[in-house]
């Protein structure tokens, strides 16, 4: 099929972005729901995502609310080589749904990701940062999608303190 915009998804992408971000409401509710059996805290819940697990993540924490769906606020999204890609032909407008005193945000993104395209976790930052929505970006420079041989376990974020190590702390 072909696709639309300069986010590369396609209808059938988009449809399954809508599906996702269902499902994605859905665990979240369960999770809430089943908190006290679970020793959770209802109000403590985070998102983390790579890939279209990223770009359901940013879209639950991000989108709902532009749309009149109610829902909590998260204590944090980890987008690890994700984006946002509703509207798919407008990757700003995409980006604009994150807003002032939503999730902080943190992402892992490689310069060079075929699949998601690097620029929409640049404008998704961008727009943190005009919006001062806690925030810290992680661009692996040459990295593809999901960094193939590259180890976020082992790349380094600052001397001594990997990605990894960087995301959990953070």
């Amino acid at each position: 099929p072909a696709t639309v915009g300069t986010t590369g998804a396609t209808l059938a992408q988009r449809i399954a972005a809508v599906a996702a971000v269902d499902d994605g409401l859905t665990a979240v509710d369960w999770l809430r729901s089943n908190a006290d059996s679970l020793s959770l805290d209802p109000q403590r819940i985070g998102l983390l995502g790579g890939s279209a697990g990223a770009i359901t993540a940013v879209h639950l924490a991000y989108l709902l609310d532009d749309y009149g769906i109610q829902a909590t606020r998260f204590n944090f999204v980890v987008d690890l080589w994700g984006a946002s890609l509703i509207p798919a032909n407008d990757p700003v407008a995409a980006a604009n749904h994150l807003e002032t005193a939503e999730s902080p945000l943190f992402v892992i993104h490689g310069t060079s990701d075929p699949t998601v395209p690097f620029t929409a976790s640049e404008l998704l930052v961008a727009r943190a940062v005009n919006q001062l929505v806690p925030h810290e970006f992680y661009p692996v420079v040459g990295a593809g999608h999901g960094f193939g041989a590259i180890n976020i376990f082992m790349l380094e974020a600052s001397p001594g303190v990997t990605l990894f190590q960087r995301m959990m702390a953070w």
